[in-house]
């Protein structure tokens, strides 16, 4: 008799999850694009948060772009939960309810609805210690709001596309490590300050 292997549900748990998403599209044809819009956003950053680990967010117009530099950080970068938009509402709405998780934010300049450089202003408003990167295709040492946001902290790290993939991990591992050493300051002084 041939030993039974023992399948577990973490190999299933993409099919599960694929099964789960086709439902919720189906349930969305029939009620509408705003319950597509929340409820699979929901869906999926919940499951990406589920791991309390630090959140690095994509935000880029185009599909294949997130698409590119998720896997990319996922496959290359240990203790992070990427999550991708296309959408800088959405973006900002789960940065908003999410920002003491947030390490990094990736943001794209030109995006319709709202900048890059205006969602990037509108997060370190919310919190000053998350690392900001903008990325863009556009030559901006000519963009006096790119130039000021540079100068304010607003922005901390600049890309100019095309990117290669190496290029992107270390400059999101760097930034990574930016952060972590800045939440080691901040930490004691918290401390000292509940003693006292």
């Amino acid at each position: 008799m041939a030993p039974t292997r023992n399948i577990g549900i973490r190999r299933f748990f993409p099919i599960y999850q694929i099964l789960l998403s086709l439902n919720y599209i189906y349930f969305c044809m029939i009620y509408g694009a705003k319950f597509i819009k929340t409820t699979l956003y929901e869906h999926f950053t919940n499951f990406a948060m589920s791991n309390n680990q630090r959140i690095v967010s994509i935000v880029d117009d185009e599909i294949d772009i997130t698409e590119l530099f998720q896997d990319a950080l996922c496959s290359n970068i240990d203790g992070i939960s990427v999550v991708s938009f296309n959408d800088t509402t959405l973006a900002l709405e789960h940065y908003v309810q999410n920002n003491q998780n947030y390490a990094l934010i990736i943001s794209d300049m030109r995006m319709p609805l709202m900048t890059g450089l205006e969602l990037l202003k509108k997060v370190k408003e919310l919190n000053p210690n998350v690392r900001t990167m903008l990325v863009s295709a556009f030559d901006m040492q000519d963009n006096p709001n790119f130039q000021k946001y540079l100068k304010d902290g607003v922005i901390d790290s600049f890309l100019e596309k095309p990117i290669t993939i190496n290029r992107l991990c270390q400059e999101v591992r760097d930034e990574v490590k930016i952060y972590d050493r800045g939440l080691k300051r901040v930490r004691p002084q918290v401390q000292k300050n509940r003693r006292t």
